[in-house]
């Protein structure tokens, strides 16, 4: 996988910029240079090392919850609550019509 095109300042020293997107701890990097002009086909391997854990490459704004994020589990509970205490409440309605049937 090609990660980017080194730049080289005026002493030939190459840089690259480049950000970890893989959650690994190492991660081994293969430099290769074509030959040009009085210069040789080089290749060079180096190894990088975490040292801290990478910053995230994207931050996900919010959801515009925030306000309501401690209440509205409570306030589910209760909905959830409500409308089994209707189905009871029915499911009783409906016993007693067929109980009172059964004694005329």
């Amino acid at each position: 996988m090609e990660i980017g095109v080194a730049r080289t300042d005026a002493n030939g020293v190459a840089f690259l910029d480049y950000r970890p997107t893989l959650d690994v701890a190492k991660q081994t990097i293969l430099v290769e240079s074509e030959a040009s002009g009085i210069y040789a086909e080089t290749a060079q391997t180096i190894e990088i090392q975490e040292s801290a854990p990478p910053a995230s490459s994207y931050n996900a704004a919010g959801i515009g919850l925030d306000d309501i994020r401690r209440a509205a589990p409570f306030a589910l509970v209760g909905v959830v609550i409500a409308v089994w205490a209707t189905y009871a409440f029915v499911l009783a309605q409906v016993l007693g019509i067929f109980l009172f049937r059964e004694r005329r």
